[in-house]
């Protein structure tokens, strides 16, 4: 589980392989963080889930072929979640 810039400004935390995962990813996340859904777009092989941590939004994504990744504006305030998370997933804490 790596934190990696897929894009400028953008970095990403890849949670699984399995898309079948998501909904189980996404309800720990929104527990972890206590975040709130601003948006839940689904379409056939893709979902993408907004959360907002006290003013920060992170996405939940699911796509057929890549599994589960959350991903955020690469910055302080959204490194640090997605850092938290990585240690959550790996340690369950």
């Amino acid at each position: 589980m790596d934190i990696k810039r897929i894009a400028p400004g953008i970095i990403e935390l890849h949670l699984s392989d399995d898309p079948d995962q998501f909904t189980f990813f996404a309800e720990a996340i929104q527990r972890k963080l206590a975040g709130r859904w601003t948006k839940q777009a689904h379409g056939l092989d893709q979902s993408y889930w907004i959360l907002d941590v006290q003013g920060k939004e992170i996405t939940v994504h699911r796509e057929h072929y890549i599994g589960v990744v959350v991903f955020c504006d690469d910055d302080a305030p959204g490194r640090l979640l997605l850092e938290r998370l990585q240690h959550y997933f790996e340690t369950g804490r």
